[in-house]
């Protein structure tokens, strides 16, 4: 089973080691999620950079331009893509995971 969130998990690069098209998923965030997340955590830190504000767009835009990629070739793979928006805390993404993961996981004793 795959869980991939990130950039450079591309669906067509994990497709050949995939036995089931339901072992994998991915996490894509939603715009509103990416820019809160941008801005929470400085992605930027100390990069030396002439015009912040630019590069923080610039950051942002291209990790919505993959993130719209992964989901356009996850549905076009047949792989299933969940949105992280920021709603659902990481216990109940974590939960939204299992559930996905349900019929491959072993029984609780």
């Amino acid at each position: 089973m795959i869980v991939a969130e990130g950039p450079g998990f591309f669906p067509e690069c994990f497709k050949p080691l995939i036995s089931d098209h339901h072992k994998a998923v991915w996490l894509v965030p939603s715009e509103i999620f990416k820019r809160n997340s941008v801005a929470r955590r400085d992605k930027l830190g100390g990069v030396p950079v002439s015009d912040h504000e630019q590069a923080v767009q610039n950051l942002i835009s291209r990790d919505l331009l993959m993130g719209e990629y992964v989901r356009q070739r996850a549905c076009e793979l047949e792989l299933k893509v969940f949105e992280i928006d920021g709603t659902k805390g990481l216990d109940e993404v974590a939960s939204l995971v299992e559930s996905h993961f349900a019929p491959w996981l072993p029984a609780s004793v």
